[in-house]
């Protein structure tokens, strides 16, 4: 083998020779062994949010690539077709102005979509989120409603105050103004902390994360140095090795037309013809090693998989996907990760929505009559198919009421749906109403529509 730094003839071709085996191992080295072979460590719970909204945000050189895939996922799943609520008392007259101003003040704050998306983002990077609950007019609708503010745990560095009788209730949060240094503070009913533990559920694989891109890239230099063939000659004695080193090696002075070249390329190169004392071969290494990075992903992926609770063909691996049999699963896996978290984020929600008609003026005792009821509604058509096959039967049967019923079905706002039925319904019971008075009117008096409608009834009665 001839190395690039092979000048001279005798030894020195040998030391070249050595030399050029120690480069291919710093080579070889730097693929297999680098710097940040032991990925980065990160200990501390503040130090896994930062490098959970740094990978995010793309503002770091590792593990960014399949984060914000995971996380994106994951609020999608969460968030459902974002936030229901229902009222479970059946006097809708008298808690109908109550009913507005949950909609608006889910409309105004997004809650039905963006808003509370980024809520749940947010609880993913900081593992809580601190939800400020202010009184204010729209700026666009220039109406009264109450405004919720994310309070970022790494900008404003709030203080918790726990409850001296129930150490596990905040009621207060306290921090100090970046300008002023103020102390600021808000009491219990005008925040809101949703809080999912001490550590970020990704925090734990991060590592993991940063290493599947180092694998990546590693793969690729690899592939860079074992995909291209190398040219090796072998000679019979020292001095045909230099001579022909030195005809390869020696820059060309001229080229075709006489013309001096500052800096010549190599005499010779791949493809040309070339007659010398040696006997050429082109050898490719075997890049056998390159396996054990493609065994280290595999291992890896799958474990972001099921820490995540993300199948790991939603991360853009279907060839390592499972069989028929795993895609049936798939959704017990999503439903596995996230079902905590969701029930987390509604008891949450039903506090918050509480808080903000308290602000708006309701007293409790009002709005437990109303029976405010939360859900997020999550499309599957699993889900649709649980819903017909075992529901649906139950409602027909009349061992579940209709209310119940319809706020099963995802991407619905219930009231909504429970208002055009009573609007029907009460269209029919006028209807019926009016045909029935037409029926008792003197046949004389009635329309020949009538007559016609009234005789193609008893015909089917007697029929019957």
């Amino acid at each position: 083998m001839f190395g690039i730094k092979a000048k001279k003839a005798g030894r020195k071709i040998l030391q070249a020779t050595v030399e050029g085996f120690r480069s291919c191992a710093e080579i070889l080295g730097s693929i297999t062994r680098s710097d940040s072979y032991l990925s980065k460590t990160y200990k501390t719970p503040e130090s896994k949010r930062r490098a959970l909204r740094a990978k995010y945000e793309a503002e770091v050189d590792k593990g960014f690539s399949l984060t914000r895939t995971v996380i994106d996922n994951l609020v999608t799943w969460i968030s459902g077709n974002g936030v229901n609520v229902s009222l479970t008392s059946k006097e809708d007259t008298k808690f109908k102005t109550l009913q507005d101003d949950i909609k608006r003040f889910l409309e105004y704050n997004k809650l039905y979509s963006s808003g509370f998306q980024n809520h749940v983002r947010n609880g993913l990077f900081d593992s809580e989120v601190a939800l400020d609950l202010t009184k204010t007019k729209h700026i666009l609708f220039n109406r009264d409603y109450v405004r919720v503010k994310y309070l970022r745990k790494d900008l404003y560095k709030y203080e918790t105050v726990l409850s001296p009788e129930d150490k596990e209730t905040v009621i207060q949060l306290k921090w100090k103004n970046e300008k002023g240094g103020k102390e600021q503070s808000l009491d219990y009913k005008n925040f809101q902390l949703v809080n999912f533990g001490k550590n970020p559920k990704l925090g734990n694989i991060l590592p993991d994360l940063d290493r599947l891109d180092e694998i990546l890239e590693k793969f690729a230099n690899s592939n860079n140095l074992f995909g291209i063939p190398t040219p090796v000659g072998k000679t019979s004695t020292i001095e045909d090795a230099e001579a022909t080193i030195q005809l390869i090696m020696t820059p060309l002075k001229r080229d075709e037309e006489g013309n001096e070249i500052p800096d010549g390329d190599p005499n010779w190169e791949p493809g040309q013809m070339m007659i010398s004392p040696v006997e050429w071969k082109f050898l490719e290494p075997s890049g056998a090693g390159a396996e054990s990075f493609l065994k280290e992903f595999n291992v890896r992926i799958q474990k972001v998989s099921g820490a995540s609770g993300t199948p790991i063909h939603l991360l853009g691996f279907i060839s390592l996907f499972g069989t028929n049999a795993g895609a049936e699963s798939t959704l017990e896996q999503i439903n596995t990760a996230i079902t905590g978290i969701r029930e987390i984020w509604k008891e949450n929600l039903y506090e918050l929505i509480i808080k903000a008609m308290l602000l708006q003026g309701y007293s409790i005792e009002f709005l437990e009559e109303a029976g405010i009821s939360i859900n997020l509604p999550f499309a599957t058509m699993i889900q649709l198919q649980m819903i017909a096959t075992y529901w649906l039967p139950l409602y027909q049967e009349g061992l579940i009421d209709r209310d119940t019923m319809i706020e099963m079905f995802p991407g619905v706002d219930p009231e909504v749906i429970k208002e055009r039925l009573e609007a029907e319904g009460e269209k029919k019971n006028q209807a019926a109403e009016s045909d029935f008075s037409n029926q008792n009117q003197d046949p004389n008096q009635q329309t020949t529509k009538q007559k016609a409608g009234t005789k193609e009834k008893m015909n089917h009665l007697a029929a019957a």
